[in-house]
């Protein structure tokens, strides 16, 4: 008899071979794409930032487009900054909810805008909200209690201790 095929003690072999790698590849997979989007996040600040930059040359300050201490969310400056940015970007999750600043801003990045030290409306920041938190981030501070206080700060992580949301914020 000639007999072709696997035997059941082959299968099982196969389908439990299978399963390992399945439980050992799914999490990091799923993870990887927070980490992604987190990753894109920072870039589409740094664009935000960038437009803000070019505004800033040409206009001397800001306040055309914001007064200091008031969040607002990025894509409302699409109009005032389309010279400078071909395209404002949003949040790649859009039903993300980033209250940076104390703003409320879906699928957006929040923007806050803050007077220097002769009281020019020439400095900003902006809030990303993060989805994968890093245990060894570069700094993770408390949100500030006053706006003045974003000015001296890098481009850096921080958690909301109130709700434990991350966030990253560029200056």
């Amino acid at each position: 008899m000639n007999k072709k095929g696997f035997t059941l003690i082959e299968l099982l072999i196969v389908v439990t071979i299978i399963g390992i790698l399945a439980v050992a590849l799914v999490p990091r997979i799923i993870g990887g794409s927070s980490s992604a989007r987190d990753s894109r996040r920072m870039t589409d600040v740094q664009t935000v930032a960038s437009g803000l930059e070019y505004y800033l040359l040409e206009n001397g300050n800001f306040e055309d487009i914001g007064s200091a201490g008031s969040p607002v969310c990025a894509t409302t400056l699409a109009s005032s900054l389309s010279g400078f940015v071909k395209q404002l970007p949003a949040d790649p999750l859009d039903t993300q909810v980033n209250n940076g600043f104390g703003s409320s801003c879906t699928g957006d990045y929040a923007v806050l805008f803050m007077t220097d030290s002769s009281s020019n409306l020439s400095r900003y920041a902006i809030a990303a909200r993060m989805e994968a938190a890093e245990a060894n981030d570069e700094a993770i501070y408390d949100t500030p209690s006053s706006a003045s206080a974003y000015s001296s700060f890098t481009p850096t992580a921080f958690t909301d201790s109130s709700t434990q949301t991350p966030y990253y914020v560029a200056y």
